[in-house]
């Protein structure tokens, strides 16, 4: 009937109206919340802490308003944390391009990276990734980096020969079932004079072998239960040198098995202290 349509069309119309007011009154809430007479400057700054907290924080803070995401993008240091995990193992291409995102936006800050390459199985696009963050190793002051095997790890050599003056945190890991190896090499290449923590997951001490005068804290765990003994000791001699070389303020050894030499110096009658 004609009354009937012209009662649901005043009611679309009475709907509409008030969909409006709710929207007026919401707005009117938001232009004198207190948060939004924060200076951008200080509100950057908060934006940062929840960031640090919290990595996937950023692309919701990029939601919320036009101001905010204003904020979120002229602020450098929001875009330092490049994160490879199991939830991008199956979405690469997303990764490709997040990662250009970030080091873009990110200018020249310093930059936190951990990658996990034993969830990408194309080889091919594990090359990719390393070769995308050459131009910027200068630039990490954390670097975790995970491997399945130590022909992935030979890969992150090749391509992090720049890595190392302002790198502050080391993290090397390295599957306990396939951490045995004969040629063992240094993962690092050049001094790093900033680096204080360093923690080893199977890898042996000679990934590390360059000057760390800075290096305060240092934890090492090998698997023994997957090795011969014989091929997972430290060195006494090593350890010793490391640890003399630095001020170390903390050490660890988990399932740590060691080799000495009766020539050493703790062996002689009187040894250097």
């Amino acid at each position: 009937p004609e009354e009937v349509i012209q009662l649901d069309q005043s009611i679309a119309n009475l709907e509409k109206t008030l969909e409006d007011l709710k929207l007026q009154r919401a707005k009117l809430f938001s232009e004198r919340a207190l948060v939004s007479r924060l200076l951008p400057e200080l509100l950057s700054r908060v934006f940062e802490l929840g960031v640090d907290e919290s990595f996937d924080l950023l692309s919701a803070l990029s939601l919320v308003s036009r101001t905010w995401r204003g904020i979120v993008l002229s602020a450098p240091s929001l875009w330092t944390y490049i994160v490879l995990d199991s939830e991008w193992a199956w979405r690469i291409p997303n990764f490709f391009r997040r990662l250009r995102i970030h080091l873009q936006r990110s200018q020249a800050s310093k930059l936190f990276v951990d990658i996990d390459l034993r969830h990408v199985d194309n080889t091919a696009d594990a090359e990719s990734i390393l070769f995308e963050l050459g131009p910027h190793l200068a630039r990490f002051y954390s670097f975790t980096i995970s491997v399945p095997d130590w022909t992935r790890m030979r890969l992150v050599r090749e391509r992090a020969a720049s890595l190392g003056p302002a790198l502050e945190n080391l993290y090397l890991k390295i599957d306990s079932s396939d951490s045995e190896t004969d040629d063992l090499f240094s993962v690092l290449s050049q001094p790093c004079p900033r680096l204080a923590n360093v923690v080893l997951e199977h890898p042996p001490l000679d990934c590390v072998k360059v000057s760390m005068p800075a290096l305060r804290h240092i934890y090492l765990l090998r698997d023994h239960c997957c090795h011969s003994t014989a091929r997972i000791t430290y060195p006494f001699r090593d350890i010793m040198t490391m640890i003399t070389a630095s001020s170390l303020e903390y050490i660890a050894f988990q399932s740590a098995v060691f080799s000495v030499d009766a020539n050493e110096e703790i062996f002689k009658s009187s040894p250097t202290p």
